[in-house]
């Protein structure tokens, strides 16, 4: 015929073996089936060739070809995320465990479904196959319609299984972006879920490790939509921990969650009136002394130790955290932390943009913010260097690295723009980006997201020259006016 030869095709892929309805149903007319009068044992014997024909299933009885790839789609699934082969020593204690156990085991429908939908169109993405993303597809649509028949009967409490179901759709979501906001509502269902069983609920078993992995997107969510949460809350950050400890990990989760109080009293200082101003001034300045002791703490415990995101929670626990003598808030200090793995890369990286936006907020409480521009760049430099290095992995880590480093990159966008380099920006569908340039950034109108109009504020202010109480009211929160929508999303580690 002519054509190129794609050469090798390599991966799994699905062959659609049966005939065509149409070809068929014209072997039938051509070829009638006749039957002999049956015997005494009412058996009956087939003429010519027919007898060698097999009958057909009904359609609704055809086996699923899903079935057969379930294990590959949420083996290379859970290996995204990077985590090492656990031993007898360290036994793995992640939600995605049970992932392998649901799709083999008689669960719910609604379970098996969404596991397969989003480990499926992971896979799809991964090999850039339009088949297996088409039936990921639908099976997204199975499970979504099981959703809200669940949610149709109004229940209060729900098992693990099917908050897991939930957390599963979310991650389909961040790979395929079937809407702008299909995300965040499967995030915040998941997270109304757990909620509805109070904290003591989470403190062990199935729901203290989904708890554990979704505090994080959580966190994402709610940052996106300028939003504080519940999981902020004391109670939310001690109860379900009173029975298995903080890992480095989960403690550096709890950074990001006192983030929300902070950037949340941050935005209404700019807007209040010079009557709330300084006792707005003063909370702030607190929260953000706590937060920047917080991180030099948990820099100092991970500096000390050899694989701290590999550690189990009572070795963090004893690692000390006074060792260096040095102040958290000392601008020459350069507290990055090396790595030499996806997960810590990706971690680190969150890391440097925590300390990004900390720093822009020392502009609305310190005289001296200027002092700290020389470490904001530092840290953007790093949140570069953690996209190249993670890039380097064999897929599939290196496809999900890509994701979780996604966040990094766009709170640099935006909360210091005059440091990121990158052009043009890494685009995703799940992700939302409109794949614009990072010129976009200096835009007179700055993203809502990620507290964007606060981040303006603080950048249009930021002025070495002039001091601190003089500059502070020279812009008007007004003046810093946001349009637009990014509809972004996040997917991360355990």
């Amino acid at each position: 015929m002519g054509l190129h030869c794609p050469g090798a095709r390599t991966g799994a892929f699905f062959v659609h073996a049966l005939p065509a309805s149409t070809s068929s149903h014209s072997i039938v007319k051509q070829t009638p089936v006749k039957a002999k009068a049956p015997t005494v044992a009412g058996e009956a014997h087939w003429s010519g060739y027919d007898q060698y024909l097999a009958p057909r299933l009904p359609s609704y009885q055809q086996p699923c070809r899903a079935d057969l790839f379930d294990q590959l789609f949420v083996s290379h699934f859970i290996e995204s995320f990077g985590f090492k082969e656990s031993t007898a020593d360290n036994p793995s204690s992640t939600w995605l465990d049970k992932l392998a156990l649901f799709i083999t085991s008689p669960s719910p429908t609604l379970v098996k479904n969404s596991i397969r939908a989003g480990s499926m169109f992971f896979y799809g993405s991964l090999v850039d196959d339009v088949s297996i993303r088409t039936e990921a597809n639908k099976w997204y649509l199975k499970a979504l319609h099981g959703l809200r028949c669940l949610l149709a009967q109004q229940s209060d409490v729900f098992s693990g299984d099917i908050i897991c179901s939930v957390v599963m759709l979310a991650h389909f979501e961040t790979t395929a972006g079937t809407s702008g906001e299909a995300w965040f509502q499967h995030v915040q269902g998941a997270a109304r879920m757990l909620e509805s069983g109070g904290p003591a609920s989470c403190r062990d078993g199935f729901l203290h490790q989904l708890f554990r992995h979704l505090r994080l997107l959580t966190f994402t969510a709610a940052l996106f939509k300028n939003q504080q949460h519940v999981f902020s809350s004391q109670e939310w950050l001690t109860i379900p921990f009173e029975i298995h400890s903080k890992t480095a990990f989960d403690e550096f989760v709890d950074i990001l969650l006192s983030l929300l109080p902070c950037l949340g009293a941050a935005s209404e200082m700019i807007t209040s009136g010079d009557e709330g101003f300084s006792i707005l001034k003063t909370k702030l300045t607190m929260l953000v002394r706590n937060i920047m002791s917080q991180l030099h703490s948990w820099w100092t415990k991970c500096i000390l130790s050899a694989s701290f995101i590999e550690a189990n929670a009572g070795l963090w626990m004893k690692m000390p955290n006074d060792t260096f003598q040095d102040l958290p808030g000392d601008p020459e200090h350069f507290p990055l932390i090396p790595y030499m793995d996806m997960p810590t890369a990706s971690l680190v990286a969150l890391y440097d943009a925590v300390n990004v936006i900390v720093l822009r907020l020392m502009s609305l409480v310190s005289k001296s913010a200027h002092l700290y521009e020389k470490r904001i760049q530092r840290h953007v430099r790093s949140i570069l260097l953690a996209k190249k290095f993670v890039a380097t992995f064999p897929s599939p880590a290196a496809s999900r690295g890509s994701v979780m480093v996604k966040l990094p990159l766009e709170i640099a966008r935006i909360w210091s723009p005059s440091d990121m380099t990158l052009s043009p920006r890494n685009t995703s569908p799940g992700l939302g980006f409109d794949g614009q340039d990072n010129e976009c950034a200096s835009s007179s109108a700055p993203s809502r997201e990620l507290f964007g109009d606060v981040a303006s504020y603080v950048l249009q202010r930021y002025n070495p020259g002039v001091s601190h109480d003089e500059s502070l009211h020279e812009i008007p929160f007004s003046a810093v006016g946001c349009s637009g929508s990014l509809n972004i999303e996040f997917s991360v580690v355990t």
